[in-house]
């Protein structure tokens, strides 16, 4: 069995569209970075993102290859 790993940037419940990506990406681009934990945690926060949206990414990838409807 696959253990969803927990989020702690994005709500559990997040939807991809621009209006709950926008602010995520403007968030992460104005936090500053001066020291070291600041970095490994905008790193865990972008990569917590980025893997979000991956995997809706290929949800939506699977979805459309199945559809074969004008075949």
């Amino acid at each position: 069995m696959i253990v969803k790993k927990e989020r702690t940037y994005i709500p559990v419940d997040f939807e991809v569209n621009w209006e709950t990506i926008e602010p995520l990406l403007l968030e992460l681009k104005s936090r500053g970075n001066s020291t070291g934990p600041d970095l490994e945690l905008w790193l865990k926060n972008r990569s917590e993102l980025e893997a979000a949206l991956e995997e809706n990414f290929a949800w939506r990838y699977i979805r459309m290859t199945c559809d074969t409807t004008n075949e």
